[in-house]
């Protein structure tokens, strides 16, 4: 019985050395997820005069896709959150493009109007964030 009793703690010490080298430690990570682009589609009217401004928050290196068109002739920019200019297409009925943000922060899509005096200008817009 003595023997017995001898090898128990030594075959314990084994089977539990086996079950342990058998366990990785290192958690499991979660595959990272494919950010959703997301999509806007907005119609607006840009008053004689005045200028309309379409805010985007994005991150560095976020892709800003856009098309639009409008009734009449607009002046067009897009500028980032320190107000330089990335993109211009002065008195335009239609325009599209895409550019990669080098900044974080808002950039804003700008349809002025201001050289016409009377006519207002209706715009449809589409644009798509791509992170």
């Amino acid at each position: 019985m003595r023997r017995v009793s001898a090898l128990f703690p030594l075959l314990f010490m084994v089977f539990s050395f086996v079950a342990c080298s058998q366990f990785d430690p290192t958690p499991t990570s979660e595959p990272t997820p494919t950010p959703t682009p997301i999509s806007r589609q907005i119609t607006f009217k840009v008053e004689a005069g005045e200028a309309y401004e379409v805010p985007i928050d994005v991150k560095r290196g976020t892709e800003i896709s856009y098309r639009f068109a409008a009734d009449l002739d607009v002046d067009f920019r897009i500028v980032d959150p320190y107000d330089d200019l990335l993109r211009e297409a002065p008195r335009v009925r239609r325009a599209d493009g895409s550019l990669i943000a080098s900044v974080e922060g808002r950039h804003r899509l700008i349809f002025d109007n201001s050289f016409s005096v009377f006519t207002p200008k209706t715009i449809d817009l589409n644009y798509v964030i791509k992170p």
